[in-house]
């Protein structure tokens, strides 16, 4: 199989097309999420204003993870910022007065903060 000259492509999505319904679904592999992962992830952050007076979360774990994800893509950005959340780092700008509209910093993408909108007064 080679994608650069497209040799085999065919024969092997065929393959793949007559092989699938035989599966058994026991056979598939499952994935399952432990809610403990997110938390180990971002356990240890640290968030301070910097000299642009921007909130910036300093964890090489989330400057990673942000790293990896595609922060033009709607879900893959939601993804990112319920894992954060659910670390509590968005609790924590609570928690230092971030107000509506100003910036945090994560490596070296910014985004603005803002509040659900049930907490906005």
């Amino acid at each position: 199989i080679s994608t650069a000259t497209r040799d085999g492509i065919k024969e092997l999505i065929n393959e793949i097309i007559r092989i699938l319904p035989t599966i058994e679904k026991d056979e598939y592999i499952k994935v399952e999420h432990d809610d403990d992962t997110k938390e180990e992830l971002v356990s240890d952050f640290d968030i301070f204003k910097n000299e642009d007076n921007e909130f910036e979360i300093n964890n090489k774990r989330i400057i990673k993870l942000l790293s990896l994800t595609d922060v033009y893509d709607d879900r893959a950005l939601n993804r990112f910022m319920k894992i954060i959340t659910g670390a509590g780092v968005i609790e924590k700008l609570k928690e230092l007065n971030a107000k509506e509209g100003e910036t945090v910093k994560v490596g070296d993408f910014k985004f603005d903060y803002y509040p659900d909108e049930d907490e906005v007064k």
